[in-house]
């Protein structure tokens, strides 16, 4: 099973997205920051999921829900929606003034797919944001509350836009029991061709599996956003 993670900064560089996905053609796209009206050009491509709304902005003049994106060319089992925030707010406009990170509504995105006889697990989240990486008392909160959704054992997935270095206090809750299934030479998931602040280097974006799942290749992919694309193929055997 193919999984592509990837925040993909509101479709900027769009064509280089749907180029990639064409491409490559992953079972599974778990994305952060999904403009919603580019869903139809993901179920052109083939794709169905579902689609969850974070926050409003406007795009060349349309206002237009944001949020996170979870498709599959498997067999779907199941979704479901997780918050993990005590607040459970409607999605906020980003340009009025009224958005942060205590009203930006907050969730894990679950799918369940079948392939090859298989079945699999995935959480897609774009966690809860603080400056450069560092923790805020909001993300210690939040991670407790997300790892309480996470607790599965068996055949499962996270992965997303973490906003926390790999590794520490805030990444090592979220990871919990799971293992890091990508290569241990990726240092850093910001693409600084396309992300505002060009000089950070932190490995925010995430890959998590429980133990009992096989890695056979993975990589990070840049130039498609101001975050780098992990891909994973896991095995189909149970």
């Amino acid at each position: 099973m193919w999984l592509l993670s990837l925040n993909v900064n509101r479709g900027h560089p769009f064509g280089r997205q749907c180029a990639l996905l064409r491409r490559s053609q992953p079972d599974v796209l778990c994305l952060q920051e999904v403009r919603e009206s580019h869903v139809m050009h993901l179920e052109a491509l083939g794709y169905r999921g579902s689609f969850f709304a974070q926050w409003y902005e406007v795009f060349e003049g349309t206002r237009e829900a944001v949020g996170l994106g979870t498709f599959t060319k498997c067999e779907i089992l199941g979704f479901d929606t997780h918050p993990f925030q005590r607040n459970n707010n409607t999605p906020p406009d980003l340009c009025s003034g009224r958005a942060t990170q205590e009203t930006i509504p907050r969730a894990l995105h679950e799918i369940n797919i079948a392939k090859n006889g298989a079945t699999f697990t995935l959480f897609n989240v774009h966690f809860t944001w603080s400056a450069n990486g560092a923790p805020s008392e909001l993300q210690r909160l939040d991670a407790c509350n997300l790892a309480q959704l996470t607790h599965k054992t068996h055949r499962t997935i996270l992965c997303g836009d973490m906003n926390a270095p790999l590794g520490e206090e805030i990444s090592t809750i979220l990871q919990g029991g799971m293992v890091w299934a990508l290569s241990d030479d990726i240092q850093t998931s910001i693409d600084p061709r396309y992300h505002y602040n060009k000089d950070l280097r932190i490995l925010v974006d995430a890959v998590f599996c429980t133990p009992d799942l096989s890695v056979k290749r993975s990589w990070a992919q840049f130039g498609v956003s101001d975050h780098a694309a992990f891909f994973v193929n896991f095995s189909d055997q149970d």
